[in-house]
């Protein structure tokens, strides 16, 4: 898939043409400033993706992803403020979680390696 769409693409000012890098003549039209802007910075910020919607879908899943994490950091750290005498068992179960990660890597390693 081309990936090159001759970003950057610009804007002559007060008017609805788009321009490529390095094209003389425009490549699109808007209706209005809000639209050709929008376009322009939707074009731009995909430069060099081979398929925008997935790698941007993929980057909401990581972001849905390290948020539930940190809600869940912030919930532990705040029932072990609440009950110190969990913060032992918290920590074991800490090391058990990172241990458990540990051993989840390796596994998709070796199935990599095997497939």
């Amino acid at each position: 898939m081309n990936t090159d769409y001759d970003e950057p693409w610009r804007n002559e000012i007060g008017d609805f043409e788009i321009y490529s890098k390095s094209k003389h003549d425009p490549i699109a039209y808007a209706d209005s400033d809000r639209f050709r802007n929008r376009i322009i910075a939707c074009v731009n910020a995909c430069a060099g993706m081979e398929d925008p919607e997935k790698e941007i879908n993929d980057l909401k899943n990581q972001v849905k992803h390290w948020k539930s994490n940190h809600d869940n950091q912030v919930k532990i750290k705040s029932i072990l403020i609440q009950r110190p005498d969990l913060r032992d068992r918290a920590n074991r179960i800490q090391k058990l979680i990172e241990d458990n990660k540990s051993i989840n890597s390796l596994l998709n390693d070796i199935n990599k390696i095997i497939m």
